[in-house]
């Protein structure tokens, strides 16, 4: 899966480093790509065509850092009157106070007018291609979050913190940021490196789209795995 779930398996001291083989996963790069529309989305959530949109994707719990990116969405959009920011996301079953909570403290903040909160959906697609910014916000470490590889895949630069899977995926400098661990001040400053260089964000999401191919394709997964396959099947 990642390099991250290796370290954490040989940690556990029943496996050892050559018992171990890496094999990323990959995601289907025809279905998630530049060209896909998000128009829709503009007159749906009354964003105006000229915004720019910071935004993240994933399940509503303890680690996947919602209440860390609210914190620096809020400075973003101090900063920057034409940000808005996204949520997309619902609970688990049984956890839905997490929604609520989540929705109280976006009505706290004071740029709750540009701030949309929209549970789960079915359109990611259109929504990767919405963000002009992907973040992932986790303050545990996410084993190879699949939303970073689909945003990645629609040509998107990746802010995220510095653990997990998202170090494997995301070059620092190449095809994103990586900012200090729960500190949601250096992710606003990451944010706003790339706000305050289109060049470079444009840039960034290319290279986004060029390491997804070589390295987190289906192509690439499943010649990997094939590859693999193989050797075993040699010894």
């Amino acid at each position: 899966d990642s390099e991250a779930v290796k370290k954490h398996l040989e940690a556990s001291g029943y496996f050892n480093e050559s018992a171990v083989k890496v094999i990323y996963n990959g995601v289907d790069s025809n279905r998630f790509k530049p060209e896909n529309d998000c128009a829709y989305l503009y007159d749906e959530w009354k964003i105006p065509k000229d915004a720019r949109v910071i935004g993240m994707m994933g399940r509503i719990n303890s680690w996947k850092g919602q209440g860390d990116f609210l914190k620096a969405a809020n400075i973003i959009m101090a900063k920057y009157p034409d940000v808005y920011t996204v949520f997309v996301g619902d609970s688990f079953e049984g956890e839905e106070w997490r929604e609520k909570e989540l929705a109280d403290a976006i009505e706290k903040s004071p740029y709750k007018n540009r701030i949309i909160n929209q549970g789960y959906r079915t359109d990611s697609e259109g929504i990767y291609k919405l963000y002009n910014i992907f973040v992932l916000p986790s303050i545990n470490p996410d084993p190879l979050p699949t939303v970073v590889l689909e945003a990645m895949a629609t040509g998107k630069p990746i802010i995220g913190y510095k653990h997990g899977g998202v170090c494997e995926m995301v070059q620092d400098g190449i095809n994103g940021l990586l900012a200090e661990i729960r500190n949601p001040e250096d992710l606003a400053a990451k944010i706003s490196m790339l706000l305050d260089d289109e060049d470079l964000c444009k840039q960034m999401g290319k290279n986004s789209r060029w390491r997804l191919l070589e390295y987190f394709s289906i192509e690439s997964y499943i010649q990997n795995y094939s590859n693999e396959y193989d050797r075993l099947a040699e010894k």
